[in-house]
């Protein structure tokens, strides 16, 4: 089975491509172009170079967040436009678990990964690391995602004198934040004890924080997800037969979009 990945959840993002369980071959997105731009060319490019014909394409996968909403939005009707024209099979990947799963851990070591959600939040899940056969991998601790300022996630008290600054304002406590109909919860107090951090939100405020504030991270090079994590994941649903619906998949956003905001914010005020 021939598989291709598609991960877009930042500006630009990455491809990677399987062939029944065999060793991938990873290619990032041009860094000065957003996907929306260079997606398409992109794959084609891709396949070209694995000698591989888009017609043989028996599985695409695509993370939907949490992350961007244009990033994510192009990833997925992306992948959904392929998976129709070619008649194949779609998976679509949590990119917090994809995130995940790029970082070696050992048995119960805990790790916590985020992507920005704006306006000083982050959107976060936390993940503990099990034996599985030979591997160890990481497993959900929480059903969904969560957000919370990024100050709480990574436990800074605000009262501290560090030197963070938000650059925007945090509006969570805002009647506009209604998470009743999106996929996540709000928390408010994550559980930090022995947990290690990663997400590409560290890159924004990594030259901000002293050194006590990162010990805590993984390396770097975990920072940011990858189609790599995509596909390893994708490859172990296809063992077990899951699949998505290629109707039905959506991107899960880690927040409401602005105009959604305000147009709650203006039923609220009417029914206030």
């Amino acid at each position: 089975m021939k598989v291709l990945a598609i991960e877009t959840t930042d500006k630009t993002g990455s491809l990677a491509a399987g062939e029944n369980g065999s060793s991938a071959l990873v290619r990032a997105l041009p860094p000065d172009q957003r996907s929306a731009q260079s997606l398409v060319p992109a794959i084609s490019r891709f396949l070209d170079d694995l000698h591989w014909d888009i017609k043989d394409l028996d599985c695409i996968a695509v993370g939907i967040g949490p992350g961007s909403f244009t990033g994510l939005r192009v990833g997925a009707a992306t992948a959904k436009i392929l998976a129709w024209s070619l008649s194949a099979k779609i998976i679509g990947v949590n990119t917090l678990e994809a995130l995940a799963i790029q970082v070696p851990g050992k048995p119960d070591n805990l790790l916590s990964c985020a992507v920005d959600a704006q306006r000083g939040d982050v959107a976060f899940q936390r993940f503990i690391f099990k034996k599985s056969g030979e591997n160890t991998i990481p497993v959900p601790l929480d059903p969904v995602f969560q957000v919370c300022s990024l100050k709480k996630w990574l436990g800074i008290d605000i009262q501290d004198n560090v030197p963070l600054k938000d650059q925007e304002v945090n509006n969570t406590e805002s009647a506009s934040f209604i998470q009743t109909d999106l996929s996540y919860q709000k928390e408010n107090s994550p559980s930090l004890e022995k947990t290690r951090f990663c997400g590409p939100i560290l890159h924004k405020w990594e030259k901000n924080l002293p050194d006590h504030v990162k010990i805590r991270w993984t390396e770097k090079k975990y920072w940011d997800p990858s189609a790599l994590g995509i596909l390893n994941i994708a490859l172990n649903r296809i063992a077990l037969d899951q699949w998505d619906d290629m109707w039905t998949l959506l991107p899960v956003y880690s927040r409401l979009s602005a105009a959604e905001e305000r147009l709650v914010n203006k039923v609220c005020i009417q029914k206030s």
